[in-house]
């Protein structure tokens, strides 16, 4: 079964490339074209285009993979997440990882982190048993919708109104922390701060559901 999951994994790096350029040209540039158009129109001034739909193009195989994909162990997950880092690495070195343009190499990179994370979640929390350790991710789960948006309108607050964050990341670099250790640490505080509102929420059986 390891040689199968092997075999999966040097597959799918060999030709998820060749995938991409054909879906880029043949389904994004020819069947779809409707919906990709306004991605290529300079000075397109619209907060949504019509190629946003092919978040849910991309997005249903992902969520049926992962679905369909969920058995006991270290499932097949893990090794394409594994051959997905690896590629989204190699992928940097001429088209570099670039997270407000969501560049492919930043997304094949992350998705892979994100294949091998279920992957071990099922191995370590459903295989094995060890539920308590999930519970963290238990209680932002039972309302992600309303996190996510409280994590995109506290930054307003937090820093253009309180200056929270300035003042966090400043005094840390102040003190001698290196810059980027400081904005993981501010990134992991953030984290909590949000799962304040989360915890609150689920003791009291609140759940946002859309």
């Amino acid at each position: 079964m390891i040689l199968l999951y092997i075999l999966i994994t040097l597959i799918t790096f060999s030709l998820m490339e060749i995938v991409t350029w054909l879906t880029h040209k043949y389904v994004m540039h020819g069947l779809m074209w409707y919906f990709h158009e306004d991605h290529h129109q300079p000075g397109y001034k619209g907060i949504f285009e019509r190629n946003d739909v092919f978040f849910i193009v991309f997005a249903v195989p992902s969520i049926l993979l992962f679905y369909f994909g969920v058995d006991g162990g270290l499932n097949y997950l893990f090794f394409i997440g594994f051959l997905c880092v690896l590629g989204g690495y190699a992928w940097d070195l001429t088209f570099p990882f670039n997270k407000n343009l969501w560049s492919s190499s930043f997304v094949l990179f992350t998705s892979g982190w994100a294949f091998m994370s279920f992957a071990a979640c099922i191995l370590i929390v459903d295989v094995h048993g060890y539920q308590k350790i999930a519970k963290f991710g238990v209680i932002y789960g039972s309302n992600a919708i309303t996190v996510y948006v409280l994590a995109g309108m506290l930054p307003i607050l937090l820093n253009s109104v309180l200056g929270v964050q300035d003042l966090f990341y400043n005094g840390l670099v102040d003190i001698g922390l290196a810059p980027k250790l400081a904005s993981a640490l501010w990134a992991f505080s953030y984290m909590f701060i949000c799962f304040v509102p989360a915890y609150i929420m689920y003791r009291k059986k609140i759940f946002i559901k859309v």
